[in-house]
């Protein structure tokens, strides 16, 4: 017979695995549910869903703090390489250049998270000018 309700156990370890620093199987211990448990409710399809749901909200945390502390992380970019054009420096622009997130929409392409025009601009012209000394 399938359950159709998470129950407050489950609730309490999901919410566990979404917000603790504890690995899995640490928390399924603090919670006293043994692993055979822990698989007969991944069975469960409610249990599922509801894990897939703080799966998703952890995701959406992260990708929000990203879009908030890229730009202020580009502009300190641009000016450490303005400075000192080190190739690590230069691979850490780059890299940051290729953090990119989908769109909505399919087929809407890629764009990088939380910069603008402007400052993908500017870092393309400072790695243009290391190309060049």
């Amino acid at each position: 017979m399938r359950e159709k309700k998470v129950i407050g156990e489950q609730l309490a370890v999901i919410n566990d695995l979404m917000t603790g620093t504890e690995e899995e199987s640490k928390i399924l211990e603090t919670h006293s549910v043994s692993q055979r448990q822990y698989r007969k409710w991944l069975g469960q399809e409610a249990f599922v869903e509801e894990l897939q749901r703080g799966m998703d909200a952890v995701r959406r945390r992260a990708l929000l703090k990203i879009a908030r502390h890229v730009p202020v992380a580009v502009d300190g970019l641009v000016e450490m390489i303005k400075g000192d054009p080190s190739e690590s420096k230069r691979k850490a622009c780059l890299d940051l250049l290729a953090l990119q997130v989908p769109q909505d929409k399919p087929g809407a392409g890629r764009r990088v998270a939380g910069i603008t025009k402007e400052q993908a601009g500017r870092i393309l012209e400072v790695l243009a000018e290391k190309e060049h000394r």
